[in-house]
């Protein structure tokens, strides 16, 4: 269990610093529109950051959820 917990919080940690880059990228590079009236933008990283922010939510649930079971756990052996 306590492998779990190593991973699911490095993990959520991981994908969330992802989330921050990559709203900061779309952010920092910006959009335009050329000449010909065409829109440019990095639309990848919209898509990119709610994708590593659900599964940021996902692990820290995880992590939470293996946090209850081993102290659970834990209580149940001291009884």
């Amino acid at each position: 269990m306590n492998k779990v917990l190593k991973v699911s919080s490095w993990l959520g940690v991981l994908l969330f610093i992802g989330a921050m880059i990559c709203i900061a990228a779309f952010n920092m590079i910006g959009s335009e529109v050329d000449a010909q009236g065409m829109l440019h933008e990095p639309f990848f990283l919209i898509p990119l950051f709610w994708l590593f922010f659900m599964s940021s939510l996902l692990a820290g649930g995880v992590n939470i959820f293996a946090r209850n079971a081993q102290t659970k756990h834990k209580k149940e052996i001291i009884r």
